[in-house]
C-alpha cells in the first residue's frame, strides 16, 4: 500500500500533520537525484513545510532542504520523496549525551 501526501496548495505555508508513530529510527539516509529530487529514509516528522523550504526531524537532528517549488510527493513509514528545484541542504546535528 502506497500512501500519497497531497498538500494544500492554497496556502503559502503548508501545515503538515503527519508525525507518525514510527519504530525507533537510528540513522537517516539521503539520496539526492540531480537537483530535482531527494529521497529521505529515516524521517521522524516534518517541522516546516513551505514552497522554498522543508525542514525534517530525523534521528540525527534536523535536515532543511532549500529550493523552489518543493513538495512532499510521497511519505510512508519514515520515507519521503521530495521534488522541486533543490538549491541547498542544511544539517543541524543533535549533541550526543544531552
Amino acid at each position: 500500500m502506497n500512501k500519497k501526501f497531497k498538500p494544500d496548495y492554497n496556502k503559502k505555508q503548508r501545515k503538515v500533520r503527519f508525525f507518525e508513530s514510527l519504530p525507533e529510527i537510528s540513522s537517516t539516509v539521503l539520496q539526492i537525484v540531480g537537483h530535482r529530487e531527494v529521497l529521505v529514509d529515516g524521517c521522524r516528522g516534518v517541522v516546516d513545510y513551505y514552497d522554498d523550504r522543508i525542514t525534517l526531524k530525523t534521528a540525527d537532528g534536523t535536515v532543511t532542504l532549500l529550493g523552489a517549488s518543493l513538495i512532499v510527493e510521497e511519505y510512508l513509514d519514515g520515507k519521503l520523496k521530495i521534488k522541486g528545484t533543490l538549491q541547498s541542504i542544511e544539517f543541524l546535528c543533535q549533541k550526543e549525551g544531552g
